[in-house]
């Protein structure tokens, strides 16, 4: 995969998911890299902005639906995209400060949809 996709060359890949769909990939990697990649059509369908990877090894992750990623972050701060179009998603602050007091370094869904609970 690393060849199909520029940013990943020479840079430690730190997290892989299927999508739901098991068509999809999606792919973390220091230097700040997230990455929708196509099985299909072998390439690189999206980047995901914002995310901080430089140090630590930073997880990702596929809705159940597929419909959503959601990513950790170096900065703290939990970060969402649509799947689709790679358009950043609004969280709901529930009562959470909008940046940790460390790296977050580990995400996952519980439930489907955006109104899933995103753990990090």
């Amino acid at each position: 995969v690393s060849d199909k996709i520029p940013q990943l060359r020479g840079r430690p890949v730190d997290c892989v998911r299927f999508h739901p769909s098991g068509k999809r990939l999606l792919v973390g990697a220091r230097g700040n890299v997230l990455v929708s990649f196509d099985l299909r059509l072998m390439a690189a369908l999206r980047s995901y902005a914002g995310v901080v990877s430089a140090q630590y090894a930073i997880q990702s992750a596929y809705s159940p639906d597929g419909r959503f990623v959601a990513a950790g972050s170096e900065d703290g701060v939990l970060r969402a995209w649509l799947e689709e179009s790679g358009a950043p998603l609004p969280l709901p602050s529930a009562g959470i400060p909008p940046r940790a007091l460390a790296p977050l370094t580990g995400v996952d869904w519980c439930g489907p949809g955006p109104e899933a609970t995103i753990a990090a």
